[in-house]
């Protein structure tokens, strides 16, 4: 489940199923937050943070990406654009291999980190302070 939270459209929880295709999520409107499930963007983006979302008018190398995946959406870093024209994307804390969307699959990109109350940029953190890493290891 995930909640989306939005001052003109907040109806609650709801299954990825009930939401739709992807690009029905751009309807509800300019801005949209979700909740953080996992650590796949830690340093970056933490476990229980808010991203807020906008349009993925131009995505480009270094963006954070939302789109849909085989588990749910994911919210992964354009690491490469390919000769096809698709975005390689991975989690910054992911050593594995980087998952290929085209365009079309991009529901929106990480405009703000919202933590503690305060935005942060999605720009890539290299490191994490300790507290948060030992935090990220108990999880």
């Amino acid at each position: 489940m995930i909640r989306i939270m939005n001052s003109r459209w907040d109806r609650g929880s709801f299954t990825l199923g009930e939401l739709g295709t992807a690009h029905s999520l751009i309807d509800l409107g300019p801005l949209f937050t979700f909740r953080v499930a996992s650590w796949s963007m830690f340093p970056t983006i933490h476990k229980g943070d808010l991203i807020e979302i906008g349009p993925a008018d131009r995505s480009r190398v270094g963006d954070v990406v939302l789109f849909r995946g085989a588990t749910g959406l994911i919210c992964h870093r354009v690491t490469a654009v390919g000769a096809d024209g698709c975005f390689r994307t991975q989690g910054d804390a992911s050593p594995g291999l980087e998952e290929s969307i085209r365009p079309e699959e991009v529901i929106g990109t990480v405009t703000a980190i919202i933590r503690g109350g305060r935005r942060l940029s999605p720009m890539l953190v290299h490191q994490a302070p300790a507290p948060v890493r030992f935090y990220r290891a108990a999880d």
